[in-house]
């Protein structure tokens, strides 16, 4: 079962999904940078450098992280009607007969 871990929590000899199966970290660098990027995605996963990694809440409950799965199941169903309205939102906004005033 994969779980849901806080990349601060990786060390080199963890094993993590990656692009075509898995992969192990072979070392570990820390940054600190003045800003900070938040990317979330529909399925809540994106494929960094060939890395699986999540794009969802960053407190998810320990008993939800013990199975990745199950919490990801669990994060698009409870985000599932914000995309909803997002695409509506879209849409609309793509229409070229309605005119805003």
């Amino acid at each position: 079962k994969s779980r849901l871990v806080p990349v601060g929590s990786l060390q080199p000899g963890t094993r993590v999904p990656v692009e075509g199966g898995v992969g192990t970290v072979t070392r570990v660098e820390t940054m600190n940078l003045l800003h900070r990027n938040i990317l979330v995605t529909r399925q809540g996963t994106v494929l960094a450098n060939g890395i699986s990694v999540t794009t969802t809440c960053e407190d998810v409950p320990e008993k939800m992280s013990a199975d990745a799965t199950q919490a990801l199941g669990w994060w698009r169903e409870q985000h599932e009607v914000l995309w909803m309205a997002l695409e509506a939102n879209l849409a609309e906004s793509r229409n070229p007969e309605k005119v805003m005033v």
